[in-house]
């Protein structure tokens, strides 16, 4: 009896000591995703053509337009491509333009296009921060770069 109750110890030891290892081992990748994204940041801004605003968004002209900016609730007519640091695609409106109102994109889009005159086209580096909208959030908490060209404000 004594026998058995040992080994069932035992075995219930293993069991939660996996389970908390389950447990800690996304925190961990989380933290260090983290830590990654925050060093590309910290070095990206420091790269030629890069601009950062107050609220993190870094971004690169690639081509500036020059029509009319958009404000919050004009529909704008954009191509995007999100991708993450690893340049897997995520994200993109493929052959067919994006037109809503600007405050269905992304927050980092939302701040960049505002600045942007029409004809532009940036590249932007978002935090995670800025990764969301109202209506939705991309998955994971990462930074993403998002190649962006303003066709149209209406």
């Amino acid at each position: 009896m004594n026998r058995t109750f040992k080994g069932l110890m035992v075995a219930m030891l293993l069991f939660s000591t996996n389970a908390l290892q389950a447990q800690v081992r996304p925190a961990q990748s989380q933290t260090e995703q983290q830590a990654k994204d925050a060093a590309f940041l910290k070095k990206n801004k420091t790269q030629v053509g890069i601009t950062e605003t107050a609220s993190g968004l870094q971004y690169k002209v690639v081509t500036i337009g020059k029509g009319p900016k958009p404000k919050k609730f004009n529909r704008v007519t954009i191509n995007y491509t999100l991708r993450n640091l690893e340049g897997k695609i995520i994200g993109s409106n493929g052959n067919n333009v994006w037109n809503h109102k600007m405050e269905k994109g992304l927050y980092g889009m939302e701040e960049a296009m505002k600045m942007m005159p029409e004809g532009s086209k940036w590249v932007l580096y978002m935090p995670a921060s800025l990764c969301k909208s109202k209506y939705e959030n991309v998955p994971g908490g990462r930074v993403l770069e998002c190649t962006i060209e303003l066709l149209e404000v209406q």
